[in-house]
C-alpha cells in the first residue's frame, strides 16, 4: 500500500515514534513497545466521503487521523 501513498505524507521513523508518544492512549507504553508500533503502522489515505470504518463492523485496526479531519 505504501508505493501509492505519496512520499510528502509519510513519517520518517523518528518522527512517527514522537507523534506516538503523544497519543494519550500510548503513554504509558515503553519506548521500545512504541516503536514496535510504530514498525507496524502503514499508511492509508482515504478519499472525501468515503468511510473509514461502519457502525457494527468488527475492529481490527486502530487509526490515528495524521492529516484532514473525519466525522463520526
Amino acid at each position: 500500500m505504501e508505493r501509492f501513498i505519496p512520499d510528502q505524507y509519510k513519517l520518517d521513523s523518528v518522527e512517527l515514534v514522537t507523534r506516538l508518544k503523544d497519543v494519550p492512549l500510548l503513554k504509558l507504553l515503553t519506548d521500545i513497545k512504541i516503536k514496535r508500533i510504530a514498525e507496524r503502522c502503514t499508511h492509508v489515505r482515504f478519499n472525501h466521503g468515503k468511510d473509514v470504518v461502519k457502525q457494527g463492523e468488527t475492529g481490527d485496526c486502530f487509526f490515528i487521523i495524521e492529516r484532514g479531519t473525519v466525522d463520526v
